[in-house]
């Protein structure tokens, strides 16, 4: 039993600890075999120290026995082992020995070690980990220990939360979520489950969590715990927050951005292209995406093979390009671009593609154009404009009045209108330094008011007048003026003259204006003694031819009866020509009043008038159109309606039917009224004799007549500030226009 005992044991003298015999056991812990372990103590081989070996010695003697304790012993190979060790008295032939017994115990105290090591350890990362940990109850799913990142998350101190659940500070809307998640755990659907969610702190804060739950039962066991790890995920849900909302912010800045944006892969296929981007170049996104611009037709296949297109630059060299691109749109519009295109890095630093802004600078290029077609004008109006044009920098003294002005440019015929040379940089005071002060006052107030002038001034130090046209130009602290200037001295000399010359004509004009007073009163006398001094031999050759005819007829040779009749008939027509010539003369001085006209109300009364005159004889279709007021004196346009009317239906007696029609032209200015018949008509080339006195251009025997109506016609026409005249064809009839002034413009 003692040689094959697991447990190592020896047998030793107690007075000197001498070994005398160990078993198998013991020398496989020390290493020492029998023949090296007899008649050597312990302390001898080195298992203990000295002083251990005596003082067990020592509790023998006295206690007889020393119950199992812990030593450590170094054995033969001089690893340190731990036993649990004992001893006992006992008496071999009549001398005291010891029995020690060792059991070696060191793995098992290496695992205890290490079993408090870790749960050190665990506690240590359990109370120091930066997540939240709690261990829970499935029955009761109340907290069984927390850590102190776990209560600042869900923010109660840890006496709280070991009298709470979850369910206490779990947020409503995620709580369903848990209990299911949970519930799936319990059945053993799910091993672990993971879900965010949010708790309500005790302050009533609300924070985001990442929450894992890992049952600690194995499988087939009951569910008691389990473990919950949270971490605080709130910040992190703010910045998912913010980078969407910055996602979503650059991308509708992206998608709204008038610059055009683009992205190649390293292989200068576009990956992504903005609406304007598509727009600018007149192609879908569907087009772009997947292809190179080569492919796209966009770029020139020479310089792509060549390794010289802006994308294998930047793959190249990595620096950033800036040009001027023009691209011509697939409707025929050529666009000019300004592109900034950059390098594409990786997280490593490597150029993996190529991105661009391009900014449709087509309006600026035409802007440009437009500003230099405009300089150009400009410069050649400016240089071959008659008139003198100069800008000036009006200069103001201390108190803010104009004292002087700097020529900053003068065109050509600036010194002809002046006769002032290299005015440009000097000051007019140099130039003429008795220049009258009232231009300075006129070109301060524009440069400072901005309010443009048109004015006539004498600039006496020049000896010379000029129209001026003044404007401010530039921002108004600039106190810059345009002038654009005529001399208009000869102008002015010729008016002086003008005014003497109406000056005399005003006096000439009163001694002529007595003159044609004191014609007129002969004209008056002469005119009353023809209307009494010649009637009166008139009336008695008419009446006697017409008493001789009567009473002596029967006496009368023919012959006499035919001459007596040409007396009396051309006594009769003699009458009518000095009443017709007594009405001609009396147009001028008549006195007009003017009113306004209803032309179609009078014409009908004309016409009324008249009808009783011609319906005996023949019928006439007379054919009156729309006519519009008039404005004028109502007896003397009466007249001309009568006249030019009688005429109408004179002249056409020969025809079946006739035809007067009157009217107007009122879709030209002046409104033109007219007269047309269907009758004789004449040659255009008399008509200029038309409205003369006494000019007739049919025969008399013909169509009776005095030949003075349309002269009166013209004559009232043209007091009323109008117009006549006539179309005609012989034999096709006729056709009288007259205008009339209109009344606004009296």
């Amino acid at each position: 039993v003692f040689r094959d005992s697991p447990v190592a044991m020896n047998l030793s003298r107690l007075k000197d600890g001498k070994i005398v015999e160990v078993n198998n056991a013991w020398v496989q812990l020390t290493g020492f075999s029998r023949e090296e372990a007899h008649g050597h103590s312990s302390a001898e081989l080195g298992l203990v120290a000295l002083e251990v070996s005596l003082e067990a010695r020592t509790r023998l003697r006295i206690s007889g026995a020393i119950p199992a304790s812990e030593f450590s012993v170094r054995t033969h190979a001089g690893d340190t082992r731990v036993v649990l060790a004992s001893g006992k008295v006992m008496q071999l032939a009549g001398e005291p020995h010891s029995l020690g017994s060792m059991l070696d115990i060191t793995e098992r105290k290496q695992a205890d070690s290490a079993l408090r090591d870790s749960e050190a350890r665990f506690r240590a990362l359990f109370e120091q980990a930066p997540v939240g940990i709690a261990q829970g109850d499935i029955a009761t799913i109340s907290f069984i220990s927390v850590n102190q990142r776990f209560c600042e998350i869900v923010g109660y101190p840890q006496a709280e939360l070991r009298k709470m659940n979850f369910k206490q500070f779990t947020h409503p809307d995620d709580l369903q979520a848990d209990l299911d998640n949970m519930a799936r755990l319990i059945a053993g659907e799910v091993r672990h489950y993971r879900m965010d969610k949010r708790y309500i702190q005790k302050s009533g804060n609300v924070v985001w969590a990442s929450l894992t739950i890992v049952p600690l039962w194995a499988l087939g066991e009951e569910p008691n715990f389990y473990m919950a790890v949270v971490e605080d995920i709130t910040e992190r849900k703010r910045a998912v927050a913010a980078l969407r909302e910055s996602q979503a912010l650059y991308l509708s800045l992206v998608e709204q951005m008038p610059a055009g944006i683009f992205r190649k892969d390293g292989a200068g296929r576009y990956v992504f292209v903005s609406p304007s981007f598509c727009e600018l170049k007149g192609m879908g996104r569907e087009q772009f995406l997947g292809k190179t611009a080569l492919e796209l037709g966009l770029e020139d296949a020479k310089l792509a093979s060549s390794g010289a297109s802006h994308h294998a630059q930047i793959m190249r060299t990595g620096r950033r390009i800036e040009v001027e691109e023009k691209h011509v749109h697939p409707d025929g519009r050529e666009f000019f671009f300004q592109a900034v295109k950059s390098p594409v890095f990786d997280a490593a630093g490597e150029i993996i593609g190529s991105q661009g802004v391009l900014f449709d600078t087509t309006a600026r290029k035409q802007a440009e154009l437009e500003a230099r077609e405009s300089e150009t004008r400009y410069r050649t109006l400016f240089n071959t404009l008659i008139e003198g044009f100069c800008t000036i920098e009006v200069i103001f003294d201390a108190a803010s009045k104009p004292v002087d002005y700097r020529f900053l440019e003068a065109n050509p015929a600036f010194e002809k209108q002046t006769g002032l040379y290299g005015v440009q940089g000097k000051l007019m005071r140099e130039l003429a330094p008795n220049h009258e002060e009232h231009w300075f006052e006129v070109y301060g107030k524009i440069a400072v008011t901005g309010e443009s002038m048109h004015f006539e001034n004498e600039a006496k130090a020049l000896g010379r007048f000029y129209d001026v046209h003044a404007y401010r130009i530039g921002k108004p602290e600039n106190r810059k003026v345009a002038i654009l200037f005529n001399d208009i001295t000869r102008r002015k000399q010729a008016e002086a003259e003008i005014k003497k010359l109406n000056i005399d004509l005003e006096r000439r004009v009163t001694e002529r204006t007595a003159q044609l007073e004191a014609a007129n009163k002969e004209l008056e006398a002469f005119s009353y003694s023809v209307s009494h001094d010649l009637r009166a031999p008139l009336r008695a050759v008419n009446g006697f031819a017409g008493i001789v005819l009567e009473d002596y007829s029967a006496l009368l040779p023919e012959d006499g009866k035919r001459y007596l009749t040409r007396i009396r008939n051309g006594g009769q027509q003699m009458g009518q020509l000095i009443d017709d010539l007594l009405a001609f003369s009396r147009l001028s001085r008549q006195p007009m009043n003017r009113f306004t006209v209803d032309s179609g109300k009078l014409v009908k009364t004309v016409l009324d008038e008249l009808k009783p005159q011609w319906e005996r004889e023949r019928q006439i279709d007379i054919r009156l159109g729309e006519l519009p007021q008039s404005f004028g004196d109502f007896a003397l346009l009466k007249q001309v309606w009568v006249n030019l009317i009688s005429n109408a239906v004179k002249y056409s007696r020969g025809r079946n039917p006739s035809v007067v029609e009157i009217g107007c032209l009122c879709d030209v200015k002046p409104t033109t009224y007219f007269v047309r018949d269907n009758g004789t008509g004449f040659d255009m080339q008399y008509a200029h004799k038309l409205f003369g006195v006494f000019q007739r251009l049919h025969r008399a025997d013909e169509f009776e007549g005095t030949g003075v109506g349309l002269a009166i016609v013209q004559r009232v026409i043209n007091r009323h500030g109008g117009r006549i005249w006539a179309e005609a064809k012989p034999d096709q009839g006729a056709v009288f226009y007259f205008t009339l002034e209109e009344e606004n413009k009296l």
